[in-house]
């Protein structure tokens, strides 16, 4: 399979998400040929992963998940894991690190006075891990994305800083209960 490549660092890229601001430390894309030893991250930081193909394992929290391709996961603070790729199919993973850096997540109400439970940010803080398939295409947008990056016309910031917007908004969107593996 002949994807694009990622890997951005040191851009200083801030996403806005509901009334939080996200840094994004790095994007990062590549195959897995060795495991990626446990560990976890600190308070407010959260590790965005998305396997379009191969195949592995993940263990979280002493639970071990398949990898397939489609497969989604966000680990989040205090969250031991570690992946383990299938070396007769290694697994290729885009992967987002960012940090909470401002803002707090506080309820919004619907008209009828009742909680808004689909405010993405809460969403994010209320779930330091979480683990499912792509409902929502994700792979154009990592594409579109490394196009951004590795072309780099004008204009290129902002559509990186939309595109990740717009990624990390997806995937939280996939927190629905029905949705988890």
């Amino acid at each position: 399979m002949n994807l694009p490549m990622i890997q951005i660092e040191d851009m200083d890229i801030k996403l806005k998400l509901d009334d939080l601001i996200l840094n994004v430390l790095y994007v990062k894309s590549g195959y897995f040929h060795r495991p990626m030893p446990k560990h976890s991250h600190s308070q407010g930081s959260y590790e965005l992963h998305y396997i379009p193909s191969g195949k592995g394992h993940l263990i979280a929290n002493g639970q071990r998940y398949n990898l397939t391709p489609g497969t989604l996961f966000m680990t989040g603070p205090e969250i031991e894991h570690e992946q383990i790729p299938d070396m007769s199919d290694p697994m290729l993973e885009y992967c987002i690190f960012f940090e909470i850096v401002s803002g707090q997540s506080s309820s919004v109400l619907n008209d009828d006075g009742t909680p808004r439970t689909e405010q993405l940010a809460q969403w994010l803080l209320d779930t330091p891990f979480w683990i499912g398939y792509d409902q929502e295409n994700l792979m154009p947008l990592f594409e579109m994305l490394a196009r951004e990056i590795t072309l780099q016309q004008i204009g290129f910031h902002a559509m990186t800083v939309n595109i990740l917007e717009l990624i990390v908004s997806r995937i939280i969107r996939h927190y629905d209960e029905d949705r988890k593996i």
